[in-house]
């Protein structure tokens, strides 16, 4: 978005500083979530609101001259030696010679992250390898980074005593306890990661009534009215297609080890939910087997879920086997997820971009068979 673009211009930390890629970046992350202007919603409970609306006068003539201050002269292309104008001139043809890399299109490990709990996530990656190894400023990077997450989380605690402000002051500190306090750290997190990314481009939710069922479950037995976290699932919602990518996904279901249906009253929410606000976004996909209960598929199949175009369905056993096809391990294919541009990874597990790291073959096995020429 351009208010982020903004903010990693002018929060850019100085090449000097930082030794390696990793922890430049990871600082700039930190400085611009320092940077982000950030409030309250007056029709909403969870946390996360952003943007220019929440920032002061100054801010925003800051940004306005920015924006239309006139783009700079291209600079002059460097000149071309004679003996690489015919590969110059091959390239094109082959579509692209070069490894690329497409924003975001990814789903977080949301469940890990929960399960820890935000501190005994930052401790576990912190234990990850000695930061005297090779690969430890990476880690470093990382932990960085997550500390800049936490300390985001605190600048929205401190902005009232309102449920969303409680929760965050929560979650910065320990694992979530309620459903309300879970999928706060949810929707932050996956906000995080788009303004880290500088963009939201198909940031999915992935497996969200399976890694928000515990908690869901538990409020239950402890009283809590569906009805209650069902309006939490709404303003979650609601600030998606506010704040966010519309574009982004919810996968619903799945299948045991043993044969076993995963839909639960959790997943029916979710999709009663999205029916009832006939919003944009989140996008919904079915993962669809023959343990499926009747009335569940035909409750996808409603018009009011219809009328929106939702939701998409996927067969379990044909993603499996297209991991499989990928040498993902056995014990793995279950946990599969889609984000909304249909890209089928393991959370956590593999390296997630459905687009990521193309490389057209055809040019360097030619230089490779003709000695180079």
């Amino acid at each position: 978005t351009p208010l982020v673009q903004f903010l990693y211009a002018t929060c850019a930390a100085r090449e000097t500083e930082y030794d390696r890629p990793s922890a430049r970046e990871a600082a700039r992350f930190c400085a611009v979530l320092e940077a982000m202007p950030i409030g309250e919603d007056a029709d909403g409970v969870l946390a996360g609101s952003f943007g220019l609306h929440h920032a002061e006068e100054g801010f925003k003539a800051r940004f306005t001259a920015w924006r239309t201050a006139p783009a700079p002269a291209p600079a002059s292309a460097p000149a071309v030696p004679d003996r690489l104008a015919w590969f110059q001139a091959l390239a094109p043809a082959y579509q692209s010679c070069n490894s690329i890399f497409t924003a975001v299109h990814t789903t977080i490990d949301f469940e890990t992250v929960l399960e820890k709990g935000l501190p005994g996530y930052i401790r576990w990656c912190e234990s990850l390898t000695p930061p005297d190894a090779e690969g430890g400023h990476e880690v470093r990077a990382m932990v960085t980074a997550l500390r800049g997450f936490r300390a985001w989380l605190l600048r929205f605690g401190a902005l009232s005593d309102g449920a969303g402000a409680r929760a965050c002051r929560v979650i910065a500190e320990g694992r979530p306890e309620t459903f309300f306090e879970a999928l706060q750290l949810v929707w932050l997190l996956n906000i995080a990661v788009g303004i880290s990314e500088g963009a939201f481009f198909s940031l999915s939710f992935g497996r969200m009534d399976q890694y928000l069922w515990p908690w869901f479950e538990a409020d239950r037995r402890r009283g809590v009215p569906e009805a209650e976290m069902a309006a939490f699932v709404r303003d979650l919602f609601i600030k998606l297609n506010r704040y966010a990518d519309a574009a982004c996904n919810i996968n619903l279901g799945g299948v045991t080890a043993d044969g076993r249906d995963m839909l639960n009253d959790l997943s029916r929410m979710i999709a009663d939910v999205a029916a009832g606000l006939a919003g944009p976004g989140p996008l919904l996909s079915v993962r669809i087997h023959p343990a499926i209960a009747q009335a569940d598929f035909d409750r996808f199949l409603a018009p009011d879920l219809v009328r929106i175009g939702q939701p998409t369905f996927y067969g379990e056993a044909a993603c499996r086997a297209a991991l499989r096809t990928r040498s993902v391990p056995e014990q793995e294919v279950a946990g599969w997820a889609a984000n909304s541009c249909m890209g089928i990874m393991v959370p956590g597990a593999e390296f997630a971009d459905m687009w990521g790291v193309v490389l057209s073959l055809p040019v360097p096995l030619e230089l490779a068979l003709h000695g180079g020429v």
